[in-house]
């Protein structure tokens, strides 16, 4: 009778060890999923964007202070720009005067101007960033969608083109790296 009471409390005592077991493996296998995200929020940077006075060019650096830009390209939609644009060191800066060009004209096209009325528009441009940079000795390559931000100001003179204000950078989120960029950007114009 004593060995059968032995018996069951064994058996108590493995079903709790199990338990306890598999409770400590899931709280491994969250801590190992946290270092993980933690370790990847290291070696990633967003980019921030500083725009000049004259409102033509906007410099970036990096949110993660460790990271040193190697190199680095924006990408536009088609119809605001088909050439892959370089951000040039040493301050690491792209210039909007061409895009903005076809912008302007693109609002031209798409708001008409009336007599006694201007209109102030605000809206987004999607376009990825393509970068190469070192963290800590280790070099990686990303892209990431971001929306520059601007307002456009139209008159009602004829003469006069839409005077566009950026107002900001804005990351969106981090791209596959074989995403083709104008394409991708073309798709989101499209929609």
């Amino acid at each position: 009778m004593e060995n059968k009471y032995v018996t069951w409390a064994a058996l108590a005592v493995s079903i709790c060890a199990l338990g306890s077991s598999m409770e400590s493996c899931s709280v491994s296998r969250e801590a190992l999923k946290i270092q993980h995200e933690q370790y990847i929020s290291q070696s990633k940077t967003i980019w921030e964007a500083t725009i000049n006075e004259e409102n033509n060019a906007v410099a970036i650096t990096p949110s993660n202070k460790k990271v040193s830009l190697l190199r680095a390209k924006i990408h536009y939609p088609t119809e605001i720009s088909d050439t892959d644009w370089p951000i040039e060191p040493p301050k690491y800066r792209f210039y909007l005067t061409t895009p903005f060009y076809n912008l302007k004209e693109m609002l031209e096209a798409k708001i008409p101007k009336e007599k006694h009325h201007v209109a102030l528009y605000i809206s987004s441009i999607p376009v990825i960033i393509e970068s190469y940079y070192t963290i800590n000795g280790e070099s990686h390559y990303e892209k990431a969608l971001y929306s520059l931000e601007y307002s456009a100001y139209i008159s009602d003179k004829e003469w006069e083109q839409p005077s566009i204000t950026v107002k900001g950078l804005l990351f969106v989120k981090r791209l596959a790296q074989e995403i083709k960029p104008r394409q991708y950007l073309d798709n989101l114009a499209d929609n």
